[in-house]
C-alpha cells in the first residue's frame, strides 16, 4: 500500500466521523422538586438529539413510582415498574427538551430510561 493509498483510508476516515451526528442519542436527568414524608416528585428532563423522540419509557424495578404527570400533547401511564410516556402532536424534536414529572416512594431508585422515534428505537437504555 503507497503513501497516497494510507493518506486517501485515512482521510475517508476522518470525514465519515465529521459527518456521523455527535451524540444523536436522547438524555435524560432527574432532579428532585418536592419531598413529602411519604412520597417525592422527580422532574425527568429528556433532550432529543439527531431524532425526534416520539416515545420515553421509564423502568424501576424498585416499583417505587405511583404517579406521573405529562406535559400537554403527551399521555403517561404507569404500572409501578414500568412507565410510558407518548406523543404523536408534540415528539421532542432535536435540540428540544420535555419534561415528565414522576411521584416516587423513592427518589434516589435507579430508572432506566429508553427512548423510540416514529416507528424504531433510538439509542440504547439509559440509566439516571
Amino acid at each position: 500500500m503507497t503513501h497516497l493509498h494510507k493518506l486517501a483510508m485515512v482521510t475517508v476516515a476522518i470525514a465519515f466521523i465529521a459527518t456521523a451526528p455527535a451524540g444523536a442519542e436522547p438524555t435524560a436527568t432527574k432532579k428532585l422538586v418536592k419531598q413529602e414524608n411519604d412520597s417525592s416528585v422527580l422532574a425527568i428532563e429528556v433532550t432529543a438529539s439527531g431524532k425526534t423522540v416520539y416515545s420515553v419509557t421509564i423502568t424501576d424495578d424498585t416499583g417505587s413510582i405511583i404517579d406521573v404527570k405529562a406535559p400537554k400533547g403527551w399521555v403517561g401511564i404507569t404500572s409501578g415498574e414500568r412507565t410510558l410516556f407518548r406523543s404523536n402532536e408534540k415528539p421532542i424534536e432535536s435540540g428540544q427538551k420535555v419534561v415528565f414529572k414522576v411521584v416516587t416512594t423513592d427518589s434516589s431508585a435507579p430508572l432506566g430510561v429508553t427512548y423510540r422515534g416514529a416507528k424504531k428505537p433510538i439509542g440504547g437504555k439509559q440509566t439516571i
